[in-house]
């Protein structure tokens, strides 16, 4: 049961981010608002490909396209500095180890120096 409930997420997650790849790469598109170029992509017909963007947004969908873009951008910042944190985390707590494991005599070393005598 465990086993097919696993593969059928595998499967939807395949799908969904195949449907939002193919999505955000094939429909790109720029509108012109107030001198600005807005780029964005999103399925829609225009019935020739050839010709420029016909479709029209009104403001507050522009507002909310460069919100979902700041937001998607802010995490996939985060989220890749944060894996490259934990990278680099391990990579220094491997090399520790390494350092530590290969030097068996090195306790000798860390050993306390003995008390200072102020009566002499």
């Amino acid at each position: 049961m465990r086993q097919a409930f696993t593969k059928i997420v595998k499967i939807f997650l395949l799908v969904l981010f195949t449907t939002y790849y193919g999505s955000t790469t094939l429909f790109i598109h720029t509108h012109i608002l107030h001198n600005t170029y807005i780029v964005h992509s999103h399925p829609f017909s225009d019935g020739n490909s050839k010709s420029p963007v016909t479709h029209q947004h009104t403001e507050n969908q522009y507002l909310i396209i460069q919100a979902l873009s700041f937001f998607v951008s802010t995490f996939l910042m985060l989220f890749f500095a944060a894996l490259l944190f934990l990278c680099i985390k391990q990579i220094l707590f491997l090399f520790n180890r390494i350092v530590v494991e290969n030097t068996d005599n090195i306790l000798q070393y860390l050993l306390r120096a003995p008390p200072y005598n102020t009566s002499l």
